[in-house]
């Protein structure tokens, strides 16, 4: 088998995304949805009415997707006209307070499956937390929650240089994605 036939199938992406001159995105970024306490749920959603955890871990599914389809209807988002893969660049520093950097891209990944070995889960998630992502992404027809992976890339060749920032982030905690 050639060395092309096992590489993963990555595609361009129309992305959804807040429209800046609506919303400040240091106002409705969140960490991902599984690190969210209760609590920190109840502040990120009292801080914006828009605030990306309302989509994220909604009352209902059902409820998420109304307010998606609202929220595009209001132009507070908008998807993207062109597909394109978006690189990604994130600082931050380590629980061992270590100062780290990690880069990447937006794609969308097709699906294969699993015994061919192409993508690998790196961890168990439970069967309710699957089922809860599934029912979210069924019914607001939209994957709001992107998964991070890792890929050997040695040579650099997935690096994009000389492009210039879109976005740029400072996060609460202090760090910028």
């Amino acid at each position: 088998m050639s060395s092309t036939a096992t590489r993963t199938a990555l595609e361009p992406l129309r992305a959804l995304r807040y429209d800046q001159s609506k919303v400040a995105l240091a106002e409705v970024v969140a960490p991902p949805y599984d690190v969210v306490t209760e609590p920190q749920r109840e502040a990120l959603i009292r801080r914006c009415e828009y605030s990306v955890v309302r989509l994220e871990l909604p009352e209902s599914a059902q409820g998420a997707a109304t307010m998606l389809h609202d929220w595009l209807r209001e132009g507070v988002l908008a998807r993207d006209d062109e597909p394109a893969l978006w690189w990604h660049e994130q600082t931050f520093t380590g629980p061992d307070g270590v100062d780290r950097s990690r880069r990447g891209f937006f794609a969308a990944v097709r699906l294969s499956p699993y015994d061919e070995g192409r993508i690998r889960p790196h961890e168990h998630t439970h069967a309710s937390v699957k089922a809860e992502r599934l029912e979210l992404m069924r019914a607001t027809r939209a994957n709001l929650s992107p998964i991070l992976g890792v890929y050997d890339d040695p040579d650099g060749v997935a690096e994009i240089s000389g492009q210039r920032s879109i976005v740029e982030i400072t996060g609460h905690d202090g760090q910028t994605a």
